[in-house]
Formats: structure tokens, C-alpha cells, sequence
């Protein structure tokens, strides 16, 4: 098994057919898969199997013809919806994102499995990196309209995803609070800045081109060692911070 296992990995340039992926899939699920060797290999610590978070057998469902991804729901208790007009989304949105970013972090810190924990950490940090910058960005524009600067109906911010840009355009509507935690929060935006200045780093594991046939060119070289409680703790921080800079918005 360990043998076909192998060839059909060798052959994956050659194309594989879905029922020969489900099964490896499913043949992964036993200690003497080779995919999950090699992990235990690098992760000696990880209990066998882990790496599908369970050493249990499991009945596999796929999608049949008659499956919707969105449809309303029988059960109201079960709703939850896209709204076009909102006026709660510009808080609903930034919010949905850092909760997912702290309930995927506490399941990484309680998790023993390390596959777990390395595979996490990247939602982890671009939801929280997306979190600051869409919080930023309507800090801006209620802002703006606090000062008449731009009506109900207008954008109000650029279309840009460097935080430190944006965060060096917020910081000219709060030059009378350059407090010792308002550079504090500076110095944590530079911070991400250096690692993901366009939001790309934590979504893809190669740099983008135009060109498909030039060679791979890896977007961190260097691993990078993250304490999660420390994340958190900090993550937990600056959203403290930056929701009360919000929340002036709403004073003027």
C-alpha cells in the first residue's frame, strides 16, 4: 500500500484521478501513510495520525448534483445573511474578521498538534492584518465626514492595502492624542509592514508574477518562530486601541 501510495505521489505531474486522490486521502488515515510519516518526521511530537485531528475511521460525504452552496434556510434559527444596505456592515465586517482570527488562535494554542498550529497561523494572521486594515480605512471615512469633508454617500478612503500608508493618513485626524500608546501601535503597524506590505504574505506561499514559467520564488525564505500567547495577547491589544480611535469618530 505504502509502494502505491508512493508511485501515485511520484505520478501527480502526470495528473491523478479524483478516485485515486480520495482513496490516498482516505489510506492517509492509517499509520503507514507516507505523506503523514514524512510529517512525523518533522514534527516528533505529533500523536499518530493528528494530522487529520483524529486516529478515527470516518464516512466521507462529497458534493452530489443537487448541492447549493447558499440557500435560504428552512429554520430561521439557522440565518444569517449578506445585506446590499446595511448601515451595522461597517462594523459587522471588521469585527467578523478579528473574531475569526482570535477563535482560530485559541484553537491553534489548545491544539497539541503541530501541522495544526502551522497551518492556522496563516488565516490567523491575514484575518487580523485584513481586520486593521478595513477598521482603519472606515475610521477614515467616518472621519471625514465628522468633518464635512465628504458626504453619507462617498468612498472617502483610498483604494490601497499598505497599513502603514493607511495608518500615516488616519494618524492626521488624532495629531491631539500622540499619546505613548498611539506609538506603541505605530511601531506594531511597522511591524506587519515589513512582513506583508501588500497583503499577500500570509495568502500564498509564492510570490505572484504575470508570467507562470518563471521559477518559484518563496515568500517567507526564512522560517519565522510566532509565541501565541504572546499574539494573542498583543493581537488583543491593538484591537483595543484601535476600536477606541473608532469610537472618537462617533464623539465629534
Amino acid at each position: 500500500m505504502v509502494k502505491k501510495n508512493r508511485n501515485i505521489l511520484r505520478n501527480k505531474g502526470k495528473g491523478i484521478k479524483l478516485n485515486q486522490l480520495l482513496k490516498l486521502y482516505k489510506q492517509c488515515k492509517h499509520k503507514h501513510c507516507p505523506i503523514l510519516m514524512l510529517h512525523k518526521k518533522q514534527h516528533s511530537s505529533m500523536n499518530e495520525c493528528s494530522i487529520f485531528n483524529s486516529s478515527e475511521t470516518v464516512e466521507y460525504t462529497y458534493p452530489q448534483k443537487n448541492d447549493v452552496l447558499i440557500k435560504k434556510p428552512s429554520d430561521y434559527s439557522s440565518l444569517s445573511m449578506v445585506r446590499q444596505s446595511n448601515n451595522l456592515k461597517e462594523i459587522l465586517i471588521p469585527e467578523g474578521y478579528y473574531t475569526i482570527a482570535i477563535d482560530a488562535l485559541i484553537k491553534a494554542q489548545n491544539s497539541n498538534n503541530n501541522i495544526t498550529k502551522d497551518s492556522l497561523i496563516f488565516p490567523i494572521l491575514f484575518c487580523f492584518r485584513h481586520y486593521l486594515e478595513i477598521i482603519m480605512k472606515d475610521t477614515i471615512r467616518e472621519f471625514k465626514i465628522a468633518n464635512n469633508e465628504i458626504t453619507l454617500e462617498q468612498i472617502g478612503y483610498d483604494k490601497e492595502h499598505s497599513l502603514l500608508t493607511i495608518w500615516n493618513q488616519l494618524k492626521k485626524y488624532i495629531q491631539q492624542i500622540q499619546t505613548v500608546e498611539c506609538q506603541a501601535f505605530e511601531k506594531l503597524i511597522n511591524e506587519i509592514h515589513r512582513i506583508d506590505n501588500k497583503s499577500f504574505s500570509f495568502r500564498y506561499a509564492y510570490v505572484g508574477t504575470n508570467n507562470n514559467e518563471e521559477n518559484i520564488n518563496p515568500i517567507f525564505k526564512n522560517e519565522i518562530d510566532i509565541d501565541l500567547d504572546n499574539l494573542k495577547s498583543v493581537m488583543e491589544k491593538m484591537h483595543n486601541f484601535i476600536e477606541g480611535i473608532s469610537e472618537l469618530t462617533y464623539q465629534n
